[in-house]
């Protein structure tokens, strides 16, 4: 039995996935001009510029901005296929090398646990200015005018949603398609934060993105509700506690898929999500999630990112878990 066993379909999955893991804690998210997703980013405000007019009728408006999502979808997905086949074909490490690199970039670890951090020094060295810049990093509310309480919530609900955009989703399309399919999970997303707001500009043309994400997450938000749910004993919750409120919060996020990783976390955490949010100077209220046992405190931002690290390293077993079953099935 050589090397190249190990470096080839299925087992390389493996390799490819402890490698992308270790990258991202180790160098967190690196953006710069030539990282996929701010290419896919340009890509979209490219053709947004060219699909979009304020003269555009609304059924006009649609039509293209489906075009828009069909377009930016299957080119960052064949764009990634031909490239990692290509690779393999010149050299099996090669291959393997740039699978676990586009990977590493497709996952945000690091970024959650940088941020993160950043947030919890200048809450803690009381700088409001500071802290409202560095949420507003994060969130697409306003946070100009937000407390400390207040950033402190954005900051916790920020960690339990990308902690299923983020870890979990891309982690769930690895498992079924490969780093393709991830990149192609990562342009949706990416499609619904820039064009999929509900407001005059985007509501028609950002429609098809912003469906497309709801359906591809369909099944990641409630994969991340259940693994963070039975690992909320790590941080002081109760498992069966935050089973009850994920069963009676979830479902109220005016997102189909949002409400179930932050009812996981805040019956975690023993907090209560939701309220009156500004987004672009309109306010905007939403159901509460959750039950408050105690108010936000700095600590639950670190008691947050424990547990979106520990469900992300949990899932990345039981996706390497399946994939050595997998292994196991195709040589027999």
């Amino acid at each position: 039995m050589g090397y190249r066993f190990f470096l080839t379909f299925p087992l390389n999955r493996v390799l490819i996935v402890i490698i992308a893991f270790l990258l991202d804690f180790i160098f967190g998210d690196p953006r710069f001009r030539f990282h996929p997703i701010v290419i896919i980013g340009n890509f979209i405000k490219f053709l947004e510029k060219r699909l979009l007019k304020g003269s555009h009728s609304k059924s006009k408006k649609k039509r293209n901005g489906f075009i828009m999502a069909a377009v930016v979808s299957v080119l960052a997905f064949a764009v990634t296929f031909l490239i990692i086949f290509y690779s393999f074909k010149l050299n099996i490490f090669l291959g393997n090398i740039i699978s676990a690199v586009f990977l590493f970039f497709m996952i945000c670890n690091g970024s959650i646990i940088s941020h993160s951090k950043r947030i919890t020094a200048n809450i803690e060295g009381k700088n409001l200015k500071k802290s409202r810049e560095e949420v507003g990093k994060v969130v697409g509310r306003s946070t100009g005018h937000l407390g400390f309480g207040e950033l402190m919530r954005a900051s916790v609900e920020s960690i339990a949603e990308n902690t299923s955009d983020g870890l979990i989703a891309p982690l769930f399309y690895y498992l079924i398609g490969g780093v393709p399919l991830v990149v192609l999970y990562k342009s949706v997303n990416t499609l619904d934060s820039i064009i999929g707001y509900k407001n005059r500009r985007y509501f028609d043309f950002g429609y098809f993105s912003a469906k497309f994400d709801d359906i591809l997450n369909f099944l990641p938000a409630r994969l991340t509700a259940v693994v963070s749910g039975i690992l909320s004993f790590v941080v002081g919750g109760k498992v069966k506690e935050t089973f009850s409120v994920i069963k009676k919060y979830s479902s109220r996020h005016e997102s189909p898929n949002s409400g179930y990783p932050e009812a996981a976390f805040a019956g975690a955490l023993g907090l209560k999500f939701g309220g009156t949010n500004y987004y672009f100077g309109t306010k905007k209220t939403s159901k509460y999630i959750g039950i408050k046992k105690k108010d936000f405190k700095v600590e639950d931002i670190g008691r947050a990112l424990k547990l979106s690290i520990l469900t992300s390293i949990l899932f990345m077993f039981l996706v390497i878990i399946l994939y050595l079953l997998f292994s196991y099935i195709w040589y027999l």
